[in-house]
């Protein structure tokens, strides 16, 4: 069944951003001027590169496992900053210890949760760079908001905070949120960050916090369902909204972690309720008491982010990859002409380059089906069958400096030519699947 809606749009970006090479562990010292030891270094480009990346086995490996935002966040800064010339190192310190502190001990909206969502929205912001046109105070900007999203949470909800806390403002329906950005922005001006940023930033900042609010969900997927359209303002809150639920999108192992960490949460919050004597909201729970019951809760948790309004799309996101239908896609002849570069084409043509593959493979399918003797009826679903055939193959593949999507589309390309112009009597269907 294939991902939908954020969740889908995080799987799908995250395997067609930019391909960037390694680090080589040679050419990085012993320990560089941050501290960070070789492995800390190599693993954090991994980060970079690799969505499915495992932020538990790095926090386990850290010498205290408490820095581990410290650790990404300048890391983040620095590969944002390399070409500028102001001094922001010392604030930027200064302001990422204030944020680690402010997080509390709480099993999923803590200091690991806030390090994993900076890298992710990182990988959404690699993808559609050219788009946002982000210099590297707005770059800083971004992580500053994923980050600090959710300092001082105290690991439950809006809904007990609105039912318990006495929350003086009766318009504000997302307390927490207002929480986060509002001591986000305080440590910013405590710190000189936000002179460093500018106003037009750190309101920005307070902006994509307050859209993380879960209320707002349904909203930012209808949003974004134009991205193309929507101001730069509201296309980074969108790209934060998605990278801070993008747990469902991970490898199994990874998304499990993140997962019993939430439930965990929930369970908490329904004990709150309880300890009350207030019956506790139907969305929240009970205690697991089998791994059929956890395996129900979770599943049910994946599935609102799964479909939107009780519908499931393909791409809750909009025209994030390219139509299939075949008025959409080029000719055969503009892929084997002998001028044809692969990488240019790719970059020139599609917001997401590794796109290039499932272009490419219905080019060849349709090729292959208009030669195949089946009634129309027949095509039609083979080729539905094959599109998402197609799509499905290019999610598989990472980001990898060589064996990647663009890499396969090739390969494809050059084995159909040779094997249609040289063994003309292999049965089509045959053909189009090698």
């Amino acid at each position: 069944m294939p991902f939908s809606c954020l969740g889908n749009f995080m799987k799908v970006t995250c395997e067609v951003f930019k391909t960037k090479r390694l680090s080589s562990v040679s050419s990085i010292s012993t320990q560089d001027s941050d501290g960070y030891s070789s492995w800390e270094a190599v693993e954090l480009e991994k980060a970079v590169t690799d969505f499915n990346w495992d932020i538990f086995d790095f926090v386990d490996g850290l010498r205290d496992p408490t820095d581990v935002l410290k650790t990404v966040g300048i890391f983040l800064f620095k590969r944002a900053a390399k070409d500028l010339q102001l001094d922001w190192y010392p604030r930027a310190m200064k302001w990422l210890r204030l944020v680690q502190d402010a997080y509390q001990d709480v099993p999923f909206h803590n200091v690991v949760h806030a390090a994993d969502i900076a890298i992710a929205l990182h990988h959404l912001l690699e993808v559609f760079e050219r788009s946002f046109n982000l210099n590297a105070l707005d770059l800083i900007a971004c992580y500053c908001a994923a980050l600090a999203h959710d300092v001082y949470h105290p690991g439950y909800s809006n809904r007990y905070v609105l039912a318990f806390w006495g929350i003086k403002d009766s318009s504000d329906t997302h307390p927490l949120e207002t929480i986060h950005a509002r001591e986000a922005v305080r440590m910013l001006r405590e710190t000189g960050m936000a002179e460093l940023l500018g106003g037009r930033r750190v309101d920005l900042i307070h902006r994509m916090i307050i859209a993380t609010d879960m209320q707002q969900h349904n909203m930012w997927v209808e949003k974004a369902k134009c991205l193309d359209s929507l101001s730069k303002d509201d296309r980074l809150c969108v790209m934060l909204h998605a990278a801070d639920i993008s747990n469902p999108a991970r490898s199994r192992s990874v998304m499990q972690k993140w997962s019993i960490r939430c439930m965990r949460e929930f369970w908490n919050e329904r004990d709150l309720f309880l300890a009350k004597g207030v019956d506790p909201p139907s969305t929240l729970p009970p205690r697991a008491t089998s791994n059929v019951s956890l395996a129900s809760a979770q599943i049910g948790f994946s599935k609102f982010f799964g479909s939107t309004g009780g519908s499931t799309t393909n791409l809750g996101f909009g025209n994030l990859r390219p139509s299939l239908e075949p008025s959409s896609l080029p000719k055969l002849s503009t892929f084997i002409s002998p001028n044809f570069d692969i990488f240019d084409y790719a970059a020139s043509h599609y917001q997401n380059r590794f796109d290039i593959l499932p272009v490419v493979a219905m080019v060849i399918f349709d090729d292959v089906l208009e030669t195949m003797e089946l009634v129309e009826e027949k095509k039609r679903k083979l080729r539905i069958a094959l599109a998402e055939y197609s799509k499905a193959v290019t999610w598989e593949y990472n980001a990898a400096p060589f064996h990647n999507p663009i890499h396969a589309a090739d390969v494809t390309l050059a084995l159909y030519v040779l094997m249609r112009d040289k063994e003309p009597r292999i049965e089509p269907l045959r053909l189009g699947m090698m």
